[in-house]
């Protein structure tokens, strides 16, 4: 019953024309509306739940359990880091907390970012640069259980 509570309310919140649609008139919400609806369904009613989108039409979904290294180390090999990079780094993440809530990366992973950035940089990891810093962002904010 709370997840429902919550679905409607976030869906208010985020899609106000949503409040005028009625079974018999279903065609009022654009497919951008129909997207974000579905995606916060998708948060809700599965929890912590992410999907990446590529410009390229690639999508990647992402579940990550807070506090699971395996999960966030799955995460980061699907977003192209390799393997033992990917576990090197979710280890990390569990001996250690978040600097703030904003601010998923404590010293350790910071560290470890600048040595390994260069990877990126130099094609060794299937991600970019500018994309590898916003997906370990994302993990860890979902590792840490601030997202």
């Amino acid at each position: 019953m709370n997840r429902i509570l919550e679905l409607t309310i976030e869906i208010e919140k985020s899609v106000p024309e949503a409040a005028g649609v009625t079974l018999a008139n279903t065609g009022n919400l654009s497919g951008n509306v129909a997207g974000v609806t579905t995606q916060i369904a998708q948060q809700i009613i599965y929890g912590n739940y992410t999907a990446v989108s590529a410009q390229s039409g690639a999508t990647v979904s992402v579940s990550i359990d807070t506090g699971n290294k395996i999960s966030l180390s799955q995460y980061l090999v699907q977003a192209g880091l390799p393997e033992d990079d990917a576990q090197e780094l979710a280890e990390l993440a569990a001996s250690e907390k978040p600097e703030s809530t904003s601010e998923p990366m404590g010293p350790k992973v910071k560290d470890w970012l600048l040595k390994n950035l260069k990877k990126a940089g130099a094609g060794t990891w299937k991600v970019g640069l500018a994309v590898a810093t916003d997906v370990i962002k994302e993990g860890l904010l979902k590792y840490y259980g601030l997202k």
